[in-house]
């Protein structure tokens, strides 16, 4: 079965939005097709964000030139709104300009209407989806290497005085104590112990296993050497 990618259409031509909507669904009746598109239109800009808020979007196809909203600023409120979210512009303008203004705020592809089939959206759609998974993966790898170099340095600043500690507990431990007191420094033991233990496997960090998008603000799963 092949995955499926769910589009939201912003795009208040009906004409247009009909025929993406059918190019579409050709695109993947196609024995060679990779995705399996299922598409959401609405007709305004702020339906639109309304929509990436109650649903998860595997793209955008953006129309330009909306009754409410026009131009490439809407790429940044979208982006504001769904940072993870890649997204392909559609304009009725031969416009090199436009073009460029579009990918420079951050859309991953620019369709001009009428000169674009199934397989051209398809396409366009796919490789928007590969590359912003692509750019956030590299992305994260970035901040894991700087959690790490910072766990590293931090792990030489905690583990010398936890070191400490422990071995004066230990001294302490052969004395005798008080039942009260002998479990308070069983206590005061373990919980060092665990510190340690904690500051090892931050400094281990391997890479992100699953990442989840809640509403622009991304979770990371990390996941230790044992």
């Amino acid at each position: 079965m092949k995955p499926v990618a769910r589009i939201l259409l912003i795009e208040d031509n009906r004409g247009d939005a009909r025929l993406i909507v059918e190019a579409l669904a050709e695109a993947s009746r196609e024995p060679a097709a990779e995705l399996q598109f299922e598409s959401d239109r609405v007709e305004r800009f702020e339906l639109g964000l309304e929509a990436l808020d109650s649903k998860d979007y595997s793209a955008v196809l953006l129309d330009l030139s909306l009754p409410d909203a026009h131009g490439v600023e809407m790429l940044s409120r979208i982006h504001k709104r769904s940072p993870s979210i890649p997204v392909v512009v559609l304009t009725g303008l031969n416009d090199q300009a436009v073009a460029t203004d579009a990918l420079r705020a951050g859309a991953q592809d620019y369709l001009i209407k009428g000169q674009a089939d199934g397989h051209l959206i398809a396409r366009a759609l796919r490789y928007a989806i590969e590359r912003k998974r692509s750019e956030d993966a590299l992305a994260r790898l970035g901040w894991l290497a700087g959690v790490g170099e910072t766990a590293l340095a931090l792990q030489h600043e905690i583990n010398n005085p936890l070191g400490a500690l422990l071995m004066n507990a230990e001294l302490l431990a052969e004395t005798p104590l008080p039942e009260e007191h002998a479990e308070l420094l069983n206590g005061i033991v373990t919980s060092a112990r665990r510190i340690g233990e904690v500051v090892k496997r931050v400094s281990q960090l391997e890479d992100p296993r699953a990442v989840e998008y809640i509403k622009g603000k991304r979770m990371v799963d990390l996941s230790v050497r044992k």
